[in-house]
């Protein structure tokens, strides 16, 4: 899998599927993650992405979650959406190539 990235103010934020880290960021973000990627690109709530930002967010030591509100402005949630979305895509498996036979 790989890593999906935007950046914000000079730092590179680096986002990466992993279900545990979703599952146990539920309770600090106060949402249900699962569903928030499911709403990814139709209609996804700011704390829903906020969410996925956190949990999914490669760097560490992982940033409170007060720390990272200020970086969610009207000029940055695009490039956050498209990387969190990037995440998430990248862990979906390429459907295997089927090999027919020639008659």
């Amino acid at each position: 899998m790989q890593n999906s990235s935007v950046t914000i103010d000079g730092t590179k934020y680096e986002f990466k599927w992993d279900f545990d880290e979703l599952a146990e960021a539920e309770e600090i973000v106060g949402c249900n993650l699962l569903q928030a990627v499911g709403n990814l690109g139709r209609g996804i709530s700011a704390k829903e992405l906020r969410g996925l930002f956190y949990a999914l967010l490669v760097n560490r030591p992982r940033p409170a979650l007060e720390s990272i509100k200020p970086l969610f402005r009207l000029d940055t949630l695009p490039r956050i959406a498209t990387a969190i979305g990037g995440a998430c895509m990248a862990a979906v498996p390429k459907p295997a190539k089927v090999m027919r036979k020639k008659s």
